[in-house]
């Protein structure tokens, strides 16, 4: 979590230091987030995740193009029929099987804006790379097998502003983006490696101009 906390505190000297600098567009939208897992993902744990959120910030350079930063978390879990499962040397169990992660992406990223910032509605793209951390928890009766990691993330992104009014500094956030991490989970029986989700986000954006 070290890590965490010194990306927030790298970001905020960034972006003051550029903000000091008469940059002064800025977006910072907090929002709900709903993520699918895809792939070796969603054999490990495939529940719909309703159980996510995220914070960004977006910095103009120019009219339309910036820069930003996203930190997000999602949650999963999924029960697991019986099966004969290894919970350490010589030792197996038959039960159900609980499978539980906890991801917490954080990357920098680009964007590009195809509308203006004083527009009704700015649809924009954009890619962000990054750290994912990620916790996994495999429980099989009374055995927890933890593990937890960091690893290299990628997550391109589209999405739009809509502001609530013409002058209005508030204004609603709407995003899918896709995300491809080297995250790996393991279990007795086989390894998840390159992990992929697909997210659903909707926010409330404040823009300072």
């Amino acid at each position: 979590m070290k890590k965490i906390f010194s990306f927030l505190l790298i970001t905020c000297l960034t972006f003051g230091g550029l903000s000091a600098q008469g940059y002064v567009k800025q977006y910072y939208t907090l929002g709900w987030q709903m993520t699918q897992p895809v792939g070796d993902f969603s054999d490990f744990a495939n529940q719909y995740s309703l159980r996510g959120g995220y914070f960004d910030g977006k910095f103009f350079l120019k009219e339309n193009i910036s820069i930003g930063f996203n930190l997000s978390y999602d949650g999963f879990n999924e029960e697991k029929d019986r099966s004969t499962y290894s919970v350490g040397p010589g030792t197996v169990v038959t039960a159900s099987v609980y499978n539980y992660v906890v991801e917490v992406p954080i990357t920098f990223g680009g964007f590009y804006h195809f509308r203006k910032t004083t527009d009704m509605i700015q649809p924009y793209a954009g890619l962000g790379i990054g750290l994912n951390y990620i916790t996994e928890h495999t429980i099989v009766q009374d055995w927890d097998i933890y593990d937890d990691q960091w690893a290299f993330i990628v997550k391109p992104e589209v999405g739009m502003y809509v502001p609530f009014g013409a002058t209005s500094p508030f204004g609603f956030n709407v995003k899918v983006a896709y995300e491809i991490n080297t995250n790996s989970l393991s279990t007795s029986q086989r390894d998840y490696d390159y992990l992929q989700a697909f997210n659903i986000g909707l926010g409330i954006t404040c823009l300072i101009r």
